[in-house]
């Protein structure tokens, strides 16, 4: 039996979530949503495999295989009709999750998310520059942050992307292509999809298009933060999930 993959669990609440975080990261970027959130939700925060301290990631790996070890993960806990956040590599997680299991979910949220018709003209002679160097990969990260979070908080975050080196290219390289163009179509759950006014990585081109594809999603931008508003800005982050939630 496969290894599951590690989560950490904040909160009691009736509501539930799932939060998947994106490359270079860990669980470790949903802590601030999810000490804002454990009085009144359950909230369940996954390292991918290959991220934070679930097991490797193989050469090779697929965004079904997120999705089924996401799967796996819930069966265990217990977990239906919640809603799935999925933030960079890990809004692609999501958009396969919600494709190959949407009975389980109640809705879903994409956090300046992948492009729902996948990542294209993908440089990898950059990429794996930036991987084989550990300074200039902690400078990309810190780089992606428009607002940096505290000191101690921020040399974690850098410690996990450190440990995630190895399962960048891998997960680049899952994301090369997927296209969810079909299955966002006929998705029938609510859907925001969220996006930080100042992300270099994203365009909000690809954010306002996975919103028009989805039948019944709402953007929301969130001005002044990057790529993770969800640590640049939680409580502004905060108020527009829980916003959401309460709509369902």
């Amino acid at each position: 039996m496969q290894q599951l993959i590690h989560a950490v669990r904040y909160g009691q609440g009736g509501k539930q979530l799932v939060l998947i975080h994106g490359n270079m990261a860990s669980a470790n970027w949903w802590r601030p949503v999810g000490e804002s959130l454990s009085d009144s939700y359950t909230l369940l925060a996954v390292d991918l495999r290959g991220f934070g301290d679930s097991p490797d990631t193989p050469e090779q790996v697929t965004l079904a295989d997120h999705a089924k070890d996401i799967y796996d993960l819930v069966q265990q806990e217990g977990l239906e009709n919640f809603v799935l956040v999925g933030h960079s590599l890990g809004g692609g997680v999501a958009m396969q999750f919600a494709a190959q299991y949407p009975d389980l979910l109640a809705g879903l949220v994409l956090v300046d998310s992948a492009p729902v018709g996948g990542m294209k003209d993908i440089d990898y002679n950059l990429l794996e520059m930036v991987v084989n160097n550990k300074e200039l990969s902690m400078a990309s990260l810190k780089g992606t942050l428009t607002k940096v979070p505290h000191d101690a908080f921020l040399n974690e975050l850098l410690a996990d992307g450190l440990r995630s080196l190895p399962a960048v290219i891998p997960n680049t390289r899952a994301l090369d292509g997927a296209d969810f163009k079909a299955a966002a179509a006929s998705f029938a759950k609510p859907v925001l999809v969220i996006h930080g006014s100042q992300d270099i990585l994203m365009p909000l081109a690809e954010s306002e298009k996975t919103a028009l594809i989805y039948p019944q999603a709402m953007l929301t931008i969130i001005p002044d933060v990057g790529h993770s508003p969800q640590v640049e800005d939680t409580a502004t982050f905060v108020a527009a999930l829980e916003d959401f939630i309460n709509k369902l």
